[in-house]
């Protein structure tokens, strides 16, 4: 925001027009007191409230003309707003949503704060004053702000009823800020495909009559879910394998839960009739050949199927 030209007046230059200020106003008022034979006061001696009320009127002219931001200006919505002025005596600054509320601002208010020592060493001391806002800006559209002091604080008017001397409204409107620049949004990643299911079964090649108990592992690479079993035959050479369903394992659940795959064991053990054709197979053919089987699917649906071959022996 561009300071205006009396933004840029410094305290010392403020000081010396104060002080010509309320030298030009003396010297009216001791020429026209000097027209008046009846005067209660000789010329060269003015009333002391006289005195007061030409400094604080030429003080209020510095703070008037030293007023930023000028008039009209404008700032962008949510921006620190900094008002200054230079003036004898601390201002007060006003903002409001109209110039009738003032008196008592709804958006903001409060004195101002000297920027640095005065730069005058003679009266009448001028101070630079800033105070800084950011309910100013909150809301767009136009704000009204003034700014006020007592002649309390001039020195001209030591030990007089003090009284409040205000600038003239000014108006500063509140513009939307760019808009903000949309966030690109990530183009998401896309999942690795599972692999495929597979299953497989481990099972050693020979199981001996001894342990009287087939056992062995299925293993999906993924979870899967199905059925396990398998069919006993017996084996004569030079003969057709011939089936013997009271050796058989009958389908028994699959489960694998967990999506990395895993490992499930079975074990059938034979026991009572089903031991004792066992054995007498075993004694009159030497083995018995037994054809594994597993059937499983995954979670999506698919399905995969093995099949292994392993044999019984006395």
């Amino acid at each position: 925001m561009k300071p205006s030209a009396w933004e840029l007046v410094s305290p010392r230059r403020a000081a010396v027009l104060l002080v010509f200020a309320v030298s030009f106003v003396a010297l009216s008022w001791l020429a026209t007191v000097s027209a008046i034979p009846t005067a209660a006061y000789r010329a060269e001696n003015p009333p002391p409230y006289s005195i007061c009320t030409s400094t604080a009127l030429a003080n209020q002219g510095v703070l008037e003309a030293s007023l930023g931001p000028a008039g009209g200006a404008s700032v962008t919505a949510g921006a620190s707003v900094i008002f200054t002025a230079h003036s004898e005596s601390q201002p007060t600054f006003a903002i409001a949503s109209s110039p009738a509320l003032l008196a008592s601002p709804d958006i903001d208010s409060g004195p101002g704060s000297a920027l640095s020592e005065p730069s005058s060493s003679g009266p009448p001391v001028v101070y630079a004053y800033t105070f800084t806002s950011t309910k100013a800006s909150a809301t767009l559209g136009t704000v009204y702000w003034d700014a006020s002091f007592s002649s309390a604080g001039i020195a001209a008017c030591a030990g007089l009823t003090p009284a409040t001397y205000t600038t003239q409204v000014r108006t500063l409107t509140v513009l939307p800020g760019p808009a903000p620049t949309p966030t690109p949004t990530p183009t998401p990643t896309p999942l690795a495909e599972p692999p495929p299911l597979q299953v497989s079964i481990n099972a050693p090649a020979v199981f001996h009559l001894a342990h009287s108990a087939v056992t062995y592992a299925i293993h999906c690479t993924t979870s899967c879910s199905g059925n396990t079993s398998y069919e006993a035959f017996t084996v004569r050479r030079h003969a057709k394998p011939v089936h013997v369903r009271k050796l058989d394992l009958g389908p028994t659940a699959v489960s694998i839960a967990d999506a990395s795959g895993g490992e499930e064991r079975f074990t059938h053990r034979y026991r009572g009739h089903a031991l004792h054709l066992l054995e007498s197979l075993l004694a009159k053919n030497g083995v018995v050949e037994l054809s594994l089987v597993v059937h499983v699917k995954d979670a999506s649906g698919s399905i995969a199927r093995a099949q292994d071959t392993t044999r019984l022996h006395a």
